[in-house]
């Protein structure tokens, strides 16, 4: 249906004071800051993951080598989506508007937009613990306690058994544990935790504990070795709502945002009744392959 004058008979009032409306002011673009952005010209893309060889194997006198085989790859597959919104206006109202507003129905669209897309890519973060948004090459969530390794070895976690507040000590935790990550023959994933993920919660509790030379948590004028070690920045987000959420992202790591297009807008007016019509579209995709890169403390 289209918006009327008489639904907004009020912006024809010549004695209306003042009308209040939704501000335009967003937060800076974060989805970017924290995933990797990738593009993508047709209807879906597979990734693969594959592994080489193991360790070299001692050789007796007068024995042969060993021959070793890659393990044959493992695939991801990533489809797009379309999603869109707009909205009708009829030219009796755009004609009558005595303040302006409905030109800023325009404006309003493009928050309902950049809105939608920080949600959709940062819902891949807010369930990290389940498959409801992405699975990986394992098909398990982006964090697991029992992440399979191609060689059949030892299971992987990144995520402790049970989820613990954000802390220092359950910070200081989670980035040994990261620089323990195995690839997928048991040598050592080369990445290191850049980014503490947070909803606005534990902006306070995020930023003590990673913006103290000392640590925050002892008046013994004990270091703080955390920030002696890592280079951790704090993010927090209004994108993520759970009160409780904290990750580490890592310099190396395999979360991906996806566009086939970027929002597009366009608009048309009806032959017959002269409403006009306007909408933003967009093809987006998104998901995880490897876990490694990723550590969750808390959910």
């Amino acid at each position: 249906m289209a918006m009327t004058m008489n639904e907004f008979r009020r912006l024809a009032d010549p004695d209306l004071d003042k009308i209040w409306f939704e501000e335009d002011e967003m937060y800076e673009e974060q989805y970017s800051r924290i995933l990797n952005v990738k593009s993508l010209d047709k209807l879906y893309t597979i990734e693969a993951e594959m592994a080489g060889f193991g360790a070299p194997i001692e050789i007796s006198e007068g024995a042969s080598v060993t021959y070793d085989e890659a393990i044959s790859p493992r695939e991801r597959r990533y489809d797009i989506a379309k999603f869109g919104l707009g909205y009708k206006i009829t030219d009796k109202l755009w004609k009558n508007d005595e303040y302006g507003k409905t030109m800023e129905f325009e404006r309003a669209l493009r928050i309902a937009d950049l809105d939608h897309t920080e949600t959709y890519f940062m819902a891949l973060l807010a369930n990290a613990a389940n498959t409801t948004v992405s699975a990986g090459f394992d098909g398990l969530a982006l964090a697991s306690t029992a992440h399979t390794r191609m060689d059949g070895g030892a299971t992987q976690a990144n995520r402790p058994t049970t989820l613990t507040a954000l802390s220092l000590t359950s910070l200081e935790d989670a980035a040994i544990a990261f620089t323990k990550f195995k690839d997928e023959r048991g040598r050592p994933f080369r990445s290191q935790p850049r980014t503490l993920v947070t909803g606005l919660d534990l902006v306070l509790v995020a930023n003590e504990i990673l913006g103290s030379s000392m640590n925050p948590t002892t008046a013994n004028n004990a270091t703080n070795a955390l920030k002696n070690v890592f280079s951790i920045s704090p993010l927090a987000t209004p994108y993520i709502t759970s009160t409780t959420f904290a990750a580490l992202v890592g310099d190396r790591h395999d979360i991906n945002a996806g566009w086939r297009e970027r929002p597009a807008q366009d608009s048309e007016v009806d032959f017959d009744t002269d409403t006009i019509k306007r909408k933003t579209t967009k093809w987006m995709f998104r998901g995880h392959g490897r876990w490694n890169g990723f550590y969750l403390i808390n959910s």
